[in-house]
């Protein structure tokens, strides 16, 4: 017997759905990254190797992000400093 939730989601649309909104978290945050830093994603992506196309690709959400890809950001752009000091719970990083 397959589960669903109450609204009729089935685990797997409940964990795409799950990873799509981190992947969506993620993607604004690494825009909010680039804007305060006066960069373009031409710019990082050259600067730290990526391909700007998949880049682009990710970050409208056309692509899976690879957790690579959320490694990479999260060093490259100090996401996780940037959180500490917008004052977000540990919980929220």
């Amino acid at each position: 017997m397959k589960w669903e939730s109450p609204d009729g989601m089935t685990e797997s649309a409940l964990d795409q759905l799950g990873t799509a909104k981190i992947q969506h978290v993620h993607a604004q945050q690494v825009r909010a990254a680039l804007a305060a830093d006066g960069a373009t994603i031409a710019s990082y992506a050259k600067d730290n190797g990526t391909d700007m196309t998949r880049l682009g690709r990710i970050l409208r959400g056309d692509v899976i992000m690879r957790i690579e890809d959320m490694v990479n950001a999260e060093r490259n752009l100090k996401l996780r400093e940037r959180r500490a000091v917008a004052g977000e719970a540990p919980s929220q990083r």
